[in-house]
Parts: structure tokens; sequence; C-alpha cells
């Protein structure tokens, strides 16, 4: 694929392989078997755990329904057994109010 040249920046941006753009998906989701196995879980990791959004898990700590460690201001840490006492109280996704 030919690069691309923006004429008001006058940047050239090459294009991404399309198997870059696999390989960063494949990388971004964790099969279930790794994450049993850690203790502590980053948001991501936490809702792939769950079968949900990140955004579904910063929900759910915000209400005070899941325990999150903020080390800093955009780290999230989740411990794996926070998620599994979350599960064994009923968590649903989008439970009535």
């Amino acid at each position: 694929m030919p690069s691309r040249f923006i004429p008001s920046t006058g940047a050239v941006i090459d294009p991404v392989c399309s198997l870059a753009a696999e390989h960063s998906k494949k990388a971004a989701s964790s099969n279930a078997s790794e994450l049993n196995s850690l203790a502590v879980l980053t948001k991501r990791q936490a809702a792939a755990y769950l079968q949900t959004t990140p955004r579904y898990i910063e929900r759910m700590v915000a209400s005070g329904r899941l325990r999150a460690y903020r080390p800093t201001g955009k780290l999230w840490r989740v411990r794996l057994s926070d998620l599994t006492s979350f599960l064994e109280s009923g968590a649903t996704i989008g439970a009535s109010r």
C-alpha cells in the first residue's frame, strides 16, 4: 500500500498493515486460562473475565458494587477474588432499580 501525503500538514502517513491491526486485537484479548492464573487484573482483563466492556467495570466500581484499586489516576487493578465475589452476589448487567 502506498503512503498518503497530507498537504495541509505536510505529513506522510504510512498505512497500518492488516497483520499489525490483527495482532494488536489478539494481544488485547486474553484467554480465560491466562486470566484465571492471575491474582490481580487490569480493568481490561477484568472486563474480559466478565465478558463485558471496561466501561461496565468503571460503572460497577463507581456504584460501589465492585472493589478496585487505583495506584495512579489512570491505572486500575481488580482482584480476582473481588470479581468472583461480585459474580456470586448475583451481579447482572442492566439490573433493574
